[in-house]
């Protein structure tokens, strides 16, 4: 008879040892609440909560292993615990048994409706998993549970952005920024869904908010360099990587993005160097093969570019502008074998829409329509021309009429030596000429020519387009030319952000860029023949004698 008061007082010694321990944990004394609940289990060793909470207790000091064995040993006394197989999903997670984890959480949600926590850790685990319109599914079902769960809106945008779905990937993620301005891993990801948008700009602030909020990934140094990048920031790029490479030094992505910056810098060996260290620790790392490609070619071994690009071609038979950058290595050492071949295989690609170089294409084709198409499928998958435009309609009426002239060969290049003379021969009095000089200076005797030609040199080298386009705009630009099209160093985007009313293509580049932010493009009866203007997004604007100028200052060798 005395047996059952006994009972009770343990099980009340036990209530209030737990309780005890849940205040502690809620404290951040996990440590002492840990050792309390040993204590209990060692009196009550089928506790099934002091299991549980021993190994969320061991989640939140991130001994992830030790959290999974503690709460299992809970389920094999209670297997009926939803939340317990949650939290063991989300700890296999972190341990990158993402599959494990998926199957912890379809346990959990067979045993009730399912809580947002756990449509939201299952999301996860899907998203990790490469199934995003799955992931989507679970994170509106853990919003409309939680609408204010911040974490679920983040991963939400991202899903978005993995479905391509770019515009509401942002506002979702806009919003959750809005509740909490300080989430970090909300302003990395709003930021990439900007690289994507190619804001690079307000994506730059975004990963720059994260990380004075503490964030320190790869991910977020790596996505950074990228649009420090495109923002031709590159010293800055470069240092971003760097980090990037402290904080995990063999990830190839971004090993190959920091050969990328290089390359953009002219340190050809450097870059190469880099490319090799991405592929060699993933040897079939698509872009990683296809930046090497350009890298051989940019130090005179197109025989090696042309290894690499059949490399990648074998393994992803569909990369874009492979075949294209193939022929063009091939061309470059007159390696003719299989020529028609690639050429039919390339006419086949353009036709699918598939992007080809329009600058190789103008080589090889003589059809205008084919060499229309490519530049139009080439533009809309680079998306030049999804910024808003800079200027609308004509300035007011200037006492001379203001022309900017853009390129990055103001220096010893074959374009420089053709327009040279050209600019000393604008009338001074009716025109104020600009030059927009998107690569350093060489030092040449050509180099210093051209800048004493124009009324105003900038110097646009670590410039992002959106930036010069704004230039354009401010100096109230009537006209601006660009010298290179789709050359190596061309930058449409430019002028895909409009910031001067009219844009004129001319010398650098014969083709058409197969967009409409080109008003005309200038040729001669020899470029375009008459009745082929139809094959042109531009405006034909034919000189009356000749397309190519010729310097007569120029020292005979």
């Amino acid at each position: 008879m005395e047996a059952q008061p006994a009972r009770r007082g343990a099980r009340a010694s036990a209530v209030a040892q737990f309780e005890e321990a849940l205040a502690w944990q809620q404290r951040g004394e996990l440590a002492r609440a840990d050792a309390i609940c040993e204590q209990l289990l060692a009196a009550h060793p089928a506790h099934v909560d002091a299991w549980h909470l021993r190994g969320l207790l061991a989640f939140q000091r991130a001994q992830f292993e030790r959290a999974v064995e503690l709460i299992r040993r809970s389920l094999a006394l209670n297997p009926a615990q939803p939340a317990a197989l949650a939290n063991v999903g989300t700890a296999l997670l972190e341990l990158d048994r993402t599959e494990d984890a998926l199957a912890s959480f379809d346990r959990a949600l067979a045993l009730e409706a399912g809580t947002a926590a756990t449509f939201y850790g299952r999301a996860t685990a899907l998203l990790a998993l490469a199934r995003p319109q799955e992931a989507l599914a679970d994170l509106d079902r853990a919003l409309a549970l939680a609408p204010r769960f911040v974490p679920a809106l983040s991963t939400r945008g991202e899903a978005l952005q993995r479905l391509g779905r770019h515009a509401e990937a942002l506002e979702c993620l806009e919003r959750s920024v809005v509740l909490e301005p300080q989430n970090a891993a909300a302003l990395l990801h709003r930021g990439n869904v900007l690289y994507e948008l190619r804001r690079c700009e307000e994506a730059l602030a975004s990963y720059d908010r994260a990380a004075t909020q503490g964030l320190a990934t790869v991910e977020l140094f790596n996505n950074r360099g990228n649009a420090l990048r495109a923002l031709s920031r590159h010293a800055e790029a470069l240092a971003s990587f760097e980090r990037a490479l402290e904080l995990a030094p063999e990830t190839p992505e971004t090993l190959s993005n920091r050969g990328n910056v290089l390359l953009d810098l002219l340190e050809v060996r450097e870059a190469l160097a880099s490319y090799e260290a991405a592929l060699r620790v993933r040897p079939d790392l698509a872009h990683a093969l296809d930046h090497r490609g350009l890298a051989l070619l940019m130090a005179d071994q197109p025989r090696e570019a042309a290894r690499s690009y059949e490399r990648l071609l074998g393994l992803a038979p569909d990369y874009p502008l492979a075949r294209s950058h193939l022929l063009h290595a091939r061309s470059m050492c007159c390696d003719w074998e299989g020529y028609e071949e690639d050429c039919a295989a390339i006419r086949r690609q353009i036709e699918q829409g598939v992007p080809v170089e329009p600058f190789v294409w103008l080589a090889v084709s003589d059809c205008p329509a084919s060499q229309l198409r490519c530049a139009r499928g080439f533009s809309a998958v680079e998306r030049y021309g999804a910024p808003p435009p800079l200027a609308h309609g004509a300035y007011r009426r200037h006492e001379r009429l203001r022309v900017a002239y853009v390129s990055g060969d103001f220096r010893e290049h074959a374009v420089a030596y053709l327009v040279a003379g050209v600019l000393e021969q604008h009338d001074r009095a009716g025109i104020e000429t600009i030059a927009i000089s998107l690569r350093p200076a060489d030092g040449s005797a050509i180099a210093e020519r051209i800048r004493r030609a124009f009324g105003r040199f900038i110097d646009a080298t670590r410039m992002g387009d959106g930036q010069i386009a704004r230039i354009l705009r401010d100096l109230e630009v009537d006209v601006a030319v660009d010298l290179m099209g789709f050359t190596r160093w061309g930058r449409p985007g430019i002028f895909a952000h409009r910031g001067a009313p009219v844009q004129v293509g001319y010398l650098g580049y014969a083709g058409t860029v197969g967009a409409d932010y080109m008003d005309y493009l200038l040729a001669d009866e020899v470029v375009i023949p008459e009745g082929q203007e139809r094959y042109y997004a531009e405006q034909v604007v034919r000189l009356p004698h000749c397309y190519l100028p010729m310097d007569d200052r120029r020292g005979i060798g």
